[in-house]
């Protein structure tokens, strides 16, 4: 099992731009700037640097991503098929997901979610959340979920880190663009059909967004699977929402499991 932070993100670095001698004159022959900065052909090459240079990982892979990192699962599966024995999309991110309901996710994504990124990256340069932290003013995502305190404790780090909650804001920011991408890449090659895809919702809305918003993305998720992967087995995880990946993470644990056994099982029969 790997598991890695994308670019600028937990304790990675921020991508880095500048070109040198080695890698040829042109910005666009050196290898760090192939693509751009946090859109979703970078993390899906940046993840392939990772697994296939960086080191030598058994293929192939299950690649398992929620939201975003469902996103970027998707692409590098249609970009190195080769690779991959099948793709988990936990509450995947749709590229038609600002195109629902008159674009209300666009409308909320660019006016109220990335400003609210811009203010907590504020916050923490400041030093305004750790103080707020320490007085208890407010708590970190994964409060109260019974995460070990280790867990708990990078939550706190990173809701601290500026450079952090900067590549967050790059990321949201160039959200279309990502979406763009994956667009093309559908129209270029189709996803080969011994690639399995798993897609694993929560049959509650989140609380926290409002109705409209969640009817969208729900409309996007299933426009995602009816398009794209009609033969996809589609799991529906009881009383979860979005935030299952914490809330309820045994369950999705166990069918991911599920694939895994499916899968040694299919390649001991075909020894046998």
């Amino acid at each position: 099992v790997c598991i890695y932070d994308r670019a600028g993100l937990g304790f990675s670095d921020r991508p880095k731009e500048n070109s040198t001698d080695s890698d040829g004159t042109e910005m666009k022959s050196n290898l760090k700037n192939k693509w751009s900065p946090f859109t979703v052909e970078r993390m899906a090459d940046d993840l392939y640097r990772l697994m296939s240079q960086s080191s030598q990982e058994p293929q192939p892979f299950l690649i398992v991503g929620a939201e975003l990192g469902a996103l970027v699962a998707q692409f590098y599966a249609q970009m190195f098929d080769n690779q991959v024995l099948g793709i988990v999309l936990i509450n995947p991110l749709s590229e038609d997901l600002f195109e629902q309901d008159g674009g209300s996710w666009l409308h909320y994504w660019y006016s109220q979610l990335i400003p609210s990124f811009q203010s907590l990256q504020l916050s923490a340069a400041l030093g305004i959340t750790r103080l707020a932290l320490i007085l208890g003013l407010i708590s970190h995502p994964m409060a109260k979920s019974g995460m070990p305190e280790d867990v708990e404790n990078r939550q706190k780090f990173l809701l601290c880190h500026p450079r952090h909650l900067s590549s967050v804001v790059d990321e949201h920011h160039f959200m279309n663009i990502s979406f763009s991408q994956l667009r093309t890449i559908r129209l270029l090659k189709s996803l080969p059909t011994n690639i399995s895809v798993t897609v694993i919702s929560g049959n509650y809305y989140d609380e926290q967004m409002p109705s409209y918003l969640n009817k969208a993305w729900a409309k996007s998720e299933q426009n995602l699977i009816n398009k794209h992967y009609p033969q996809a087995n589609h799991i529906v995880i009881n009383s979860s929402d979005r935030h299952m990946l914490i809330k309820n993470y045994d369950a999705i644990i166990e069918q991911i499991n599920k694939i895994i056994r499916l899968y040694k099982s299919k390649l001991k029969s075909r020894k046998i």
